[in-house]
């Protein structure tokens, strides 16, 4: 019997309906497309706002330079001109200091290749937790070299929109995934995860430590060291228990875990760099005793 042709459509395959929304999914869609346009209204309004001040200021500056002498006006200007000049040094002295961090020895990856796992508001933690974290890696006297790996999809897509300006980071950032990216290192690879058995003790500059990238809320539970497995690579645990006494459980942020690292890197002390990251919330040696417990888990994962 002949088969009928791709293009053709059986009356069975005509009749289909389409699949019906929930009431639960249609008042959630709702519910995202308030937010949106709620979001958009106080982005005008802020914008109006600013456009305002900018122009009263100008007026005011109008005055007061009219109320001047002509010396006097000149004198503004170049203290003006001045300051601006201070400001663009400011910003090429920390720009330059930022680009030395893609130098460091000490290489660590956050591993973005978690684009179908997780939902948009997790996908906008996580950015801002990027944003922390690039922060740690490269402003300090201590610096690593971060790698952003794996972003594609809708993390890819977020994160352009989110963080536009991370384009001209002083870090690497590729599409690839970790062991596409070191694929001729992976003997040097660590995993850090919360699910490892082998606790690490002290960092070395000749491994690559990576940092799982996913803001979960628990629903994939052992994922990262899952994939560590997976791959074949070393995975280790952070000697948070051996330092810090905790509440029943914790959880640590990956902006968390990259500043603990720099700070052990600089100064090789486990303990204080943990009480200085972890929130006295999470510990059981401080004031935050009383908070709710959650589960511990290193990098979100």
């Amino acid at each position: 019997m002949e088969q009928p042709a791709d293009h053709e459509t059986s009356p069975k395959d005509e009749q289909q309906p389409a699949a019906a929304i929930s009431k639960r999914q249609m008042k959630r869609l709702q519910k995202m497309e308030r937010q949106e346009e709620n979001k958009k209204a106080k982005k005008a309004a802020e914008k109006e706002q600013k456009q305002k001040l900018l122009e009263l200021k100008r007026a005011e500056i109008g005055k007061m330079l009219d109320s001047m002498t002509e010396a006097e006006r000149e004198q503004w200007h170049q203290q003006q001109k001045g300051k601006k000049q201070q400001v663009m040094a400011a910003r090429q002295a920390s720009k330059a200091h930022n680009q030395q961090a893609l130098s460091a020895p000490q290489k660590l990856v956050i591993d973005l290749d978690f684009s179908d796992m997780m939902s948009p508001s997790e996908v906008k933690s996580l950015l801002q937790q990027l944003s922390y974290s690039y922060s740690a890696a490269v402003s300090g006297q201590q610096q690593v070299h971060l790698h952003l790996l794996g972003a594609t999809g809708n993390l890819e897509a977020a994160l352009h929109k989110q963080l536009p300006g991370h384009v001209h980071w002083a870090a690497t950032k590729s599409e690839k995934n970790f062991t596409e990216y070191f694929q001729e290192r992976l003997q040097d690879l660590v995993y850090l995860t919360a699910d490892s058995p082998d606790e690490l003790s002290e960092l070395d500059s000749s491994k690559v430590y990576i940092i799982g990238g996913i803001v979960d809320r628990n629903r994939h539970k052992g994922i990262c060291y899952q994939r560590a497995k997976e791959a074949g690579i070393a995975t280790a645990k952070l000697p948070i228990a051996q330092h810090i006494k905790l509440q029943t459980s914790a959880v640590i942020t990956v902006n968390q875990v990259v500043d603990i690292l720099v700070r052990v890197l600089a100064s090789g002390d486990w303990k204080a760099a943990l009480e200085q990251v972890l929130p006295g919330r999470k510990r059981a040696d401080t004031a935050g005793a009383a908070a709710a417990p959650s589960r511990v888990k290193q990098s979100s994962a």
